[in-house]
């Protein structure tokens, strides 16, 4: 029997937030026998949907079977073969990122007799030797959130705890990525969509913001300990979004909020509270184009916030500092104004995926707001033990930060006011990715055996001009009247930028179920990132995987591991090896007295010598990594003997 089942992803998207390991849908596995426990061969095992279209795999002579890459939902599952009953098991639960697994017994054939199965769902996989936890599409719907960020819900997991907000986010919006795991920074973090990569490499957060109407589920892995895990020291979201049904569904939603019982702001100096004013509308909507072929699912969400914001200067302050910047040039004509200022925010979400399925084939499609990434996956069944995914990802990133103010220096008078042009935040980038992987898996009778590849070619372009022009630290508001600045640095040169980076990773591993109550992970990965030269790299990155799960009770499971998780390059820093290497440009910073003879003589070039400020890699760079090593203990309530 010889099947393949294609897909293909294409993303358009624009939204100022925009793939390393394979993420996976769900999958089903298991044995089938007959009376006295043989395995039954050739076998036929259906799975299907509701609303959905049917999908059949033989079993081995062993009488194992695998299902695999298929959306979460509920599922029924009907086996058959010659001189035997037809089984049936209704309501077998799929979810992305799990292994679903049956043990199936036929019994001898009557006349039009099926046998009918119905089995209490497991509280959890007992499989599993990492710790994870799914967001089915329940939660996703009725559980609220403080945004629309689907993101917000990774918090709900133990083993993820929101990052320091002081933290910097280079490049994104601190949505894209404020959760850590484990302590680690939260640009470790991986996140896959639909299968793909979804990580922002510059920033290092998620680059496609979805509306959460177009969320399928998804899964939050605390270090997966499989070898097939990688691409982050943290932890990996993998996201599904929904696909149509046999079936018209959707829905539709308004909500809108006034500010007109709000209260005032206790902290501001102003005559009375700010307008606000926000509206948020959005339609999902899915069904077949073609019965048990074709079908579609479309999301859109429109969101328009006015509102009003002011400064908490106190009128004495703003009179001071508009004194003092009178004396120097380059900002006198600034004025710090008081009262209210305008704020609009406005944001627009579209998404759409086509599953097309026609001899086991099918394709899906996204559109959003300003990314661009063509996205196929080929999953070919070569016999029904052994299955082989091939993926591939052209894709695109612009990316342009603008502040209101982009000519004369930035001034920062500390626990008072930063005013002039920022330190960053005038940045652009663009973003290629060329990323090929492939993964054969095998299965042979309590092993599932996989071996992988992956290579991910990144071309980065930016332009990053942090304090190009000029910025000064003043200790308060007496240093800014007295023209003494505490500390002035301003970087000089071309700070254009390219670099290409080529990732390469390679993994075997085994999932081995000893017994229904043992089940071994071990594996190892290998993970090469090259930079251009002159950059130094280390090529030993080998990351050794053991990880177990043990149900000493049936409400009980132990899961243990240990692994070395290989970090990437997280890449708003290493072009600053290239842009302020000396020769293309450089930071020149002034102290003290310094410092205020650049303030008082300015528009004039700075007059004192300063030794430049350059960036060099350190020897043998190499990839940061994690070591990790685990036990959780997992516990069904009520207890069960």
């Amino acid at each position: 029997m010889s099947s393949s089942k294609f897909l293909c992803i294409l993303m358009l998207s624009c939204v100022f937030t925009a793939l390393p390991a394979l993420a996976q849908n769900g999958a089903v596995t298991g044995t089938v026998t007959d009376p006295a426990g043989n395995p039954v061969s050739a076998a036929v095992v259906t799975l299907s949907g509701v609303d959905g279209p049917s999908h059949p795999a033989a079993t081995a002579p062993d009488g194992t079977f695998l299902l695999q890459q298929f959306p979460s939902g509920t599922y029924t599952v009907r086996a058959t073969a010659p001189g035997f009953a037809a089984l049936e098991q209704p309501s077998v639960a799929v979810a992305v990122g799990r292994t679903t697994h049956l043990s199936l017994q036929l019994t001898l054939a009557g006349v039009q007799q099926t046998v009918n199965v119905t089995a209490a769902a497991s509280a959890f996989d007992t499989s599993l030797s990492s710790s994870v936890v799914n967001i089915d599409r329940d939660r996703v719907e009725e559980l609220p959130i403080p945004s629309r960020n689907y993101l917000t819900f990774v918090t709900l997991s133990p083993q993820v705890a929101a990052a320091n907000p002081a933290l910097p986010h280079p490049g994104g919006a601190p949505s894209s990525g404020s959760f850590s795991f484990g302590g680690l920074r939260p640009g470790s973090n991986a996140v896959t969509l639909d299968g793909v990569n979804d990580d922002d490499e510059y920033a290092g957060g998620s680059r496609t913001q979805l509306s959460p109407e177009a969320i399928s589920d998804f899964q939050i892995v605390n270090h997966g300990f499989a070898a097939e895990s990688g691409g982050g020291a943290g932890g990996s979201i993998d996201v599904e979004t929904r696909s149509g049904l046999n079936r018209i569904h959707g829905d539709t939603f308004i909500f809108v909020q006034n500010g007109a019982l709000n209260g005032t702001p206790p902290l501001e100096l102003t005559p009375h509270k700010p307008d606000e004013n926000r509206l948020r509308a959005g339609v999902a909507l899915g069904g077949p184009i073609q019965r048990d072929c074709m079908y579609y699912y479309v999301a859109a969400e429109q969101a328009l916030a006015l509102g009003e914001d002011a400064n908490d200067l106190s009128p004495s302050t703003l009179a001071t500092i508009n004194t003092a910047i009178k004396q120097y040039a380059p900002l006198s004509t600034l004025t710090l104004q008081p009262g209210f200022f305008p704020t609009t925010d406005q944001e627009t979400e579209l998404s759409g995926r086509i599953d097309h399925d026609l001899t086991d084939r099918s394709a899906r499609g996204s559109s959003f707001l300003a990314d661009n990434s063509l996205n196929a996956t080929l999953t070919s069944t070569l016999n029904p033990a052994l299955y082989n995914n091939l993926s591939f990802e052209l894709a695109q990133r612009r990316a342009l930060d603008r502040t209101n103010t982009i000519s004369g220096a930035g001034i920062f008078i500390s626990g008072v006011a930063l005013f002039g042009t920022p330190w960053s935040g005038n940045d652009r980038r663009f973003e290629t990715h060329l990323e090929f992987a492939d993964a054969l898996s095998l299965q042979h009778r309590q092993h599932l055996i996989k071996f992988g590849t992956h290579i991910d070619r990144v071309a980065l372009r930016t332009g990053v001009p942090d304090a190009a022009q000029g910025f000064f630290v003043f200790a308060n508001l007496a240093a800014l009247q007295a023209r003494t600045p505490d500390f002035f640095t301003q970087s000089f040169g071309n700070f254009l930028t390219d670099l290409t980076e080529v990732r390469l990773a390679a993994f075997a591993q085994d999932h081995w179920t000893v017994s229904h109550q043992l089940t071994l992970d071990y594996g190892v990965r290998y993970d090469l990132d090259q930079l251009r030269s002159p950059l130094p790299q280390a090529a030993l990155n080998i990351s050794p995987r053991l990880g177990l799960a043990w149900t000493p009770l049936k409400s009980l499971v132990v899961r243990s591991g240990f692994g070395i998780f290989d970090d990437r390059f997280q890449l708003a820093t290493i072009p600053r090896l290239l842009e302020f290497d000396g020769t293309h440009g450089l930071q020149k910073t002034y102290e003290d007295a310094a410092a205020a003879a650049v303030y008082q003589l300015a528009p004039a070039p700075p007059i004192a010598a300063a030794a430049p400020s350059t960036w060099r890699a350190q020897p043998n760079l190499r990839n940061p990594c994690s070591e990790v090593a685990s036990l959780g203990l997992e516990q069904a309530l009520p207890l069960q003997t």
